[in-house]
């Protein structure tokens, strides 16, 4: 994956189908994207899978950029 491709994918192209819990990433993803857009700043465990199909744990954090509100 080329570095426009990594940057352009969402991250339904960076993870695997299910989280190791068995939770579908996609539902899980979209819940911390939502918390994230309400103002919250969600941190969590999450697996990433590279361009060769390898998953990589890592912690990940998100917030709005600028938060709501701010001009």
């Amino acid at each position: 994956m080329s570095r426009e491709e990594l940057l352009a994918a969402g991250p339904d192209r960076i993870s695997p189908p299910e989280q190791p819990d068995g939770s579908p990433s996609f539902g899980v993803v979209r819940g911390h994207i939502d918390r994230a857009l309400t103002g919250e700043a969600p941190c969590f465990e999450w697996t990433h899978r590279d361009a060769l199909g390898h998953d990589i744990p890592a912690k990940s954090g998100w917030c709005a950029c600028p938060p709501p509100g701010v001009d």
